[in-house]
């Protein structure tokens, strides 16, 4: 990350395993500047194979073709494709935020928000909800910053040495000061659920029985975050212990309150981003009803490790298996750590109400309706997905 130019740049390998013999691969990608000097590939020895190039922006891809040869079914292949751009300012993708911090001084921010289908704008891949894979990611930035990702990290951030860096594209941007965090090994995860984010937000720490949670949020507002730390910690363990009774495949939870965030949470797998004023709960002012509705959306987020991280839609015509179960799991999940909130009687007058306000609408969409086209995938995130869908859920 460049704090000065608000450029990044990037390395991707994907290793992958051929079904059908092909000469053809397309990546999503909205590089349109990915040349053929970017793009390499090899075969399992390491044997170069000469490929052409050629950028599909209308399509947001690239297409790569084997230009001697093919690639053989049931044959493993390494694809390796450098690349830069700019980040984004629209809250999507990879994106620059920031705040200001109690001296006065505007801090950035660069963080993630690949759901639905931007995860390629901070790299190329196969973009699609069924393609999962095992990421390993490598973030280098400034020395004053620290990243946060998926998973914990390998070990210590390390000065960036120049000689790690052999593409000519990229050894411009490195020029010291630089540290390089590595993490470890996702599980098996969709694109959209792939996190990092590079800030100096401070965090606390809050040990559970299975995990560890790290809550991440701005030094002027941490008395803000203290009401919903410790119930986020309680209902994930909670799922855990006698919801799902299924471990997650990881020792850390980071929750992260981000300025400006798109959504009101995004479940990143181990890595749970929210735009810090849904999070944000003072007693003083606030009413006993935003604290329920923070309680409901800690509980949503993290009931979506399981439905929808771990278990994924193979495409965004059922986004509504992902949202419902979430929307029902953020209710039931607080009733569970708060008897007391009585928040089904909350769940029967908003969200039931507003599912058969929906359902009266004579052109209301099918539940399950496929969808191809980015912005109407995004489009597909609404009353139906979240509300009527957990209505129907609940009926078994």
């Amino acid at each position: 990350i460049f704090k000065i130019s608000e450029i990044f740049s990037g390395i991707v390998e994907i290793r992958f395993k051929v079904v059908n013999s092909t000469t053809d691969i397309y990546l999503h990608t909205k590089f349109s500047n990915i040349s053929q000097s970017d793009v390499t590939l090899k075969d399992i020895n390491g044997q170069n194979i000469f490929v052409g190039v050629k950028a599909v922006p209308d399509r947001e891809l690239i297409y790569i073709n084997v230009l001697n040869g093919i690639l053989f079914e049931n044959s493993v292949y390494t694809i390796k494709v450098y690349y830069s751009s700019k980040l984004r300012t629209d809250k999507l993708g990879f994106h620059l935020t920031s705040y200001v911090d109690g001296s006065g001084r505007k801090i950035d921010i660069a963080a993630t928000q690949f759901a639905p289908t931007e995860a390629r704008h901070a790299f190329p891949c196969f973009d699609e909800p069924s393609f999962k894979a095992k990421f390993t990611v490598s973030v280098i930035h400034p020395k004053e910053y620290h990243a946060i990702g998926n998973m914990d990290i390998e070990s210590d951030p390390v000065e960036m040495p120049l000689f790690l860096i052999s593409h000519h594209d990229l050894l411009s941007f490195f020029r010291g000061n630089q540290y390089i965090t590595k993490f470890k090994e996702t599980p098996l995860l969709s694109t959209y659920l792939v996190s990092f984010i590079v800030s100096n937000l401070p965090h606390t720490v809050l040990q559970q029985t299975s995990f560890k949670q790290e809550l991440y949020a701005k030094e002027v507002a941490q008395h803000l975050v203290k009401d919903g730390e410790k119930f986020a910690a309680d209902v994930l363990q909670k799922f855990m212990d006698t919801w799902t009774t299924a471990p997650l495949p990881l020792k850390t939870m980071k929750q992260v309150a981000i300025p400006n965030f798109y959504f009101s949470g995004m479940e990143n797998f181990g890595s749970v981003f929210y735009n810090e004023q849904k999070w944000f709960y003072d007693p003083t002012i606030h009413s006993v009803e935003k604290l329920l509705s923070l309680k409901a959306l800690l509980s949503h987020e993290m009931s979506h490790q399981w439905f929808g991280d771990m278990v994924t839609m193979d495409w965004w015509t059922h986004v509504w298996l992902n949202e419902g179960f979430a929307t029902l799991m953020g209710y039931y999940g607080t009733e569970m750590i708060d008897p007391e909130s009585n928040i089904m009687q909350k769940y029967q007058t908003e969200v039931f109400m507003n599912a058969m306000k929906v359902d009266e609408a004579e052109d209301i969409r099918k539940m399950s309706q496929y969808v191809e086209d980015p912005v109407k995938i995004m489009q597909h995130y609404d009353k139906i997905a979240y509300d009527k869908a957990s209505c129907v859920i609940r009926m078994f």
